[in-house]
């Protein structure tokens, strides 16, 4: 390399790690694709943001269309720091969630205690999108952090309600999005659903090490329900009630059904699972928030669900 070649290199280097370090210093890091690419990367989802925050809340947002969850019919939700949204109110609890014994309408998608406090996170952030052609709302839970500021494993996950009035008044689709899940407080993570009555409880929750990353065969971005998408899980509400992909409407009481296979056998079905009660470092919850959960009911056939939802 001649005199001149190098001074070129070299000038190429130091450009380059100058520019690095200004992006750094202005807190800004280049996207990067992890997991299955499930989460949408969709600009309106970063439209509202919660701001660094431990266990806060947003004020209600609009939806931008009506939705029928378990009867009652809501224009607007609560978008919670620590991986759930609520309908009626906030939520500020971060361990010890009970779906079957919380009492309020609520979606948790990756529940424990979210902490975005620390330079090397990302905040919160929602907003309106449109998914699959039809008018949706997107909350990211997307390289959060956990309790107290923790930083070295960052969790990545997203919820998107569709609109589906085509199909009915206040039809809509959960969509729920996991790219990685590389931290699980002390008592496993919390996913699934309930009206204060009504409640699913995805396989897994509440158990150590049973939905995370790190888990080859149960891990959520392991598999996929009602999409055909590794990390994406699709639960269709048709009248008020919403359906676990790969199983039955929920019940009066908490129940579980795990997703289906792409094609499942004919002696398939869906099997109970215990809802326990997922923890994470720091004070207990409100105690309706631990109360035992109800006994399950009986395995029901299984039935997958045919819903096809694309990435963007």
């Amino acid at each position: 390399m001649t005199f001149r070649g190098r001074r070129a290199f070299r000038f190429l280097a130091l450009l380059i790690l100058a520019t690095q370090a200004a992006f750094l210093g202005l807190g800004v890091r280049p996207a990067a694709a992890a997991g299955p690419d499930a989460v949408v990367a969709d600009a309106g989802c970063t439209t509202n943001s919660l701001g660094r925050s431990d266990d806060g809340s947003s004020g209600q947002v609009p939806l931008g269309f009506p939705v029928n969850f378990f009867g009652t019919t809501y224009s607007g939700m609560y978008v919670n720091n620590n991986g759930d949204v609520t309908f009626g109110s906030a939520y500020s609890g971060f361990s010890g969630l009970n779906l079957a014994a919380f009492g309020n309408p609520i979606v948790a998608v990756a529940f424990f205690d979210v902490d975005t406090r620390a330079p090397a996170t990302t905040p919160v952030s929602h907003g309106p999108i449109t998914f699959a052609g039809r008018p949706a709302y997107c909350v990211n839970w997307v390289n959060v952090g956990y309790f107290n500021n923790g930083a070295d494993r960052l969790n990545s996950s997203q919820l998107i309600l569709v609109d589906r009035s085509e199909t009915g008044a206040g039809n809509f689709d959960l969509v729920m999005n996991y790219d990685r899940l590389t931290y699980e407080p002390a008592g496993g993570l919390t996913v699934g659903y309930s009206s204060g009555t009504a409640t699913y409880v995805h396989p897994g929750s509440g158990v150590p090490g049973a939905l995370g990353d790190a888990n080859t065969t149960t891990g959520l971005i392991r598999n996929s329900g009602g999409s055909g998408h590794l990390g994406r899980y699709v639960y269709q509400v048709r009248g008020g009630q919403p359906t676990p992909p790969g199983g039955p409407p929920a019940s009066s009481t908490a129940s579980s059904c795990s997703p289906c296979p792409a094609s499942p056998s004919p002696s398939s079905n869906c099997s109970a699972a215990k809802a326990t009660n997922a923890s994470s470092p720091g004070p207990a919850s409100s105690p309706a928030a631990r109360s035992s959960p109800s006994a399950s009911p009986p395995p029901s056939a299984c039935s997958r669900d045919t819903y096809a939802s694309p990435r963007s």
